[in-house]
């Protein structure tokens, strides 16, 4: 009377086991399907972003090359729209990267890319500033974890703040300070004495600290000679 009750329990407790590694396999086969389409979406973007770059270095020899400065408007133009893009690539790959749980290997490629693109585009931003009397600001920010630097949050929220007021007239680059796998950041760090975070590079002066809203307003406001709205406030 008491051995049926037994096997038909252990074949229930096989059941389940074996049903809770069948569920086990198939969330760890649909989370690398996710992850592996979020890495190459990322290398969709990458790809897409160094040709965009490309196309503008081409623009660029094209107007300096033949002093056509009549098309610095559409060199503006196109320079704006692909730093939205660059902006929206580190949205994602930052909201990518404290998600995933695999390929860390393969995001810290990534990452590196999308530095390298950082630097390329403030180096051309100061190239298209000379060559077409551009009314921007350039601000490198490097910045810490923040439980090494607890003012770096709140300097990136001051920063994202401008952005939103000063708009093309500001081109934000953060830049990781530890990040020793793109020997660029070192370089720049030692031209401009970078040895604390947070730390902005407002185009070339170095200021180290947090720097509030309205010392960094008019830190802006100087660079850009009072043409905006917001200087007279």
């Amino acid at each position: 009377m008491v051995n049926p009750p037994r096997s038909l329990s252990g074949r229930r407790y096989l059941f389940a086991a074996v049903l809770t590694l069948l569920i086990f396999s198939l969330g760890l086969m649909l989370g690398l399907v996710i992850e592996g389409k979020r890495v190459a979406f990322i290398h969709e973007k990458t790809s897409e972003q160094n040709l965009d770059f490309s196309s503008l270095q081409l623009q660029y020899e094209y107007i300096n090359q033949l002093s056509r400065e009549k098309n610095c408007p559409a060199l503006a133009k196109n320079f704006d729209e692909n730093v939205n893009v660059l902006e929206d690539t580190r949205e994602r790959l930052e909201s990518y990267r404290d998600q995933s749980s695999v390929n860390k290997a393969e995001f810290e490629l990534i990452r590196r890319d999308y530095t390298i693109a950082q630097f390329n585009y403030w180096l051309f931003a100061k190239k298209y500033k000379s060559l077409c009397n551009a009314n921007i600001t350039t601000i490198l920010f490097f910045y810490d974890d923040d439980d090494k630097c607890g003012e770096c949050s709140n300097q990136g929220y001051v920063l994202s703040y401008l952005k939103n007021v000063f708009g093309d007239q500001l081109l934000n680059f953060a830049i990781y300070g530890k990040y020793d796998a793109e020997p660029m950041v070192g370089i720049i760090k030692t031209t401009y004495e970078v040895n604390e975070y947070p730390t902005l590079v407002i185009e070339d002066e170095t200021f180290v600290g947090f720097m509030s809203a309205d010392g960094l307003k008019e830190q802006i406001c100087e660079v850009i000679n009072n043409t905006h709205e917001a200087c007279s406030s």
